[in-house]
């Protein structure tokens, strides 16, 4: 998982000026033999979201536990320079209304009440579940 958070992480290109970032997600898997993996999915997307087609859950891999993206962002950052009024003149890291509605879909199609979100910035991981309870983590260099 760690080489996938990685990837995730250098391709939202968080080494450029912020108006160059874009947020990567994938979509969280176990397969039968209880191993964990991310599929990157491929979706139109800017610093401040990603825009999913409406059949976007079709291509749900079997086996989806869950989704995970970036926020290419580091705490303290002007993030309204690229979100406009929807950003914050000191970001935190965190979840947002798109990123759980996403998973409650997710939930939902898959009939999973268990499945998680997971949101990485520069600062930390944030893990959120269908309740809305969010456990952050230290990034730990991913």
């Amino acid at each position: 998982m760690n080489l996938y958070m990685s990837n995730l992480w250098r391709n939202s290109l968080t080494l450029e000026p912020i108006i160059s970032r874009v947020e990567k997600g994938g979509w969280i898997v176990k397969d039968i033999n209880g191993a964990y993996s991310i599929v990157p999915v491929d979706l139109p997307a800017y610093a401040c979201g990603m825009t999913p087609p409406s059949n976007f859950l079709d291509e749900m891999p079997a086996g989806t536990v869950g989704f995970i993206h970036t926020h290419p962002f580091f705490e303290g950052e002007n993030t309204k320079v690229v979100c406009g009024e929807g950003g914050s003149d000191s970001y935190q890291s965190g979840t947002n209304t798109d990123d759980y509605n996403l998973l409650l879909a997710i939930a939902e199609r898959t009939g999973n009440p268990n499945v998680v979100g997971y949101n990485m910035d520069g600062s930390n991981i944030v893990r959120t579940n269908v309740l809305y309870n969010n456990t952050y983590y230290s990034r730990c260099n991913y």
